[in-house]
């Protein structure tokens, strides 16, 4: 999955986040500094491509200006973890 490492957004701008997402994996998302992260909404790959990746998709709000991160842990649901991937928001 790709991720950039940062972004730059404005204050109130929203940032939506979308990870591929194999069918026994799901990611979790935090956030710290001036930014607020909404849950994170798994959407299935269509019926007709069953071994497709699904897609994690999660909203960021930049809330205050400065730098912030977003943490993103991935999990597998058979009871193995998996990575992190983190994202800067440069918040002017």
């Amino acid at each position: 999955t790709s991720l950039p490492t940062s972004v730059s957004a404005g204050v109130g701008q929203k940032i939506v986040v979308q990870l591929a997402t194999e069918k026994d994996q799901r990611w979790s998302a935090a956030g710290s500094g001036g930014v607020t992260v909404s849950g994170v909404t798994y959407l299935a790959p269509p019926e007709e491509q069953p071994d497709a990746p699904g897609t994690s998709i999660t909203t960021v709000t930049a809330k205050s200006i400065g730098n912030a991160t977003v943490t993103f842990t991935s999990k597998s649901t058979e009871g193995g973890s998996g990575g992190t991937k983190k994202l800067t928001v440069k918040i002017k």
